[in-house]
């Protein structure tokens, strides 16, 4: 390993600390347990991962605009054929008309709520 060149312009205390620097982080033997194959090896494996969750997350992406492409086909067909929307379809005219009902219900639950709030402040 080579080390870096030093800038003989600076002022002695810069060069004696980037000495230190280069002492502290630039081993010219290296570690004594290092080993080429087994650092090879790591690495291979850490490539391996890395692409293994990258194909992963890419296939999952594709999967859910997938999804999103596929509703929205249902949707234009559904507006096409004009049978009524894909939600209608789905929950049926007595399910429609029960999420109505529980709407039109929090409505008036608000409306009422806040009336009784005024009434509490006025007495």
């Amino acid at each position: 390993m080579s080390t870096p060149p030093l800038d003989l312009k600076q002022s002695p205390e810069i060069i004696r600390q980037q000495k230190e620097d280069i002492a502290l982080f630039f081993k010219e033997d290296g570690d004594e347990n290092f080993s080429p194959t087994r650092n090879q090896a790591v690495m291979e494996s850490v490539k391996r991962k890395m692409l293994a969750n990258r194909q992963r997350i890419l296939k999952e992406e594709g999967e859910r605009i997938e999804e999103r492409v596929s509703a929205l086909m249902t949707y234009m067909r559904s507006l096409r054929s004009d049978q009524g929307t894909p939600i209608e379809r789905y929950f049926g005219k007595k399910g429609m008309a029960h999420l109505r009902g529980e709407r039109i219900l929090k409505t008036i639950k608000t409306k009422l709520n806040g009336k009784m709030q005024d009434v509490a402040i006025l007495g």
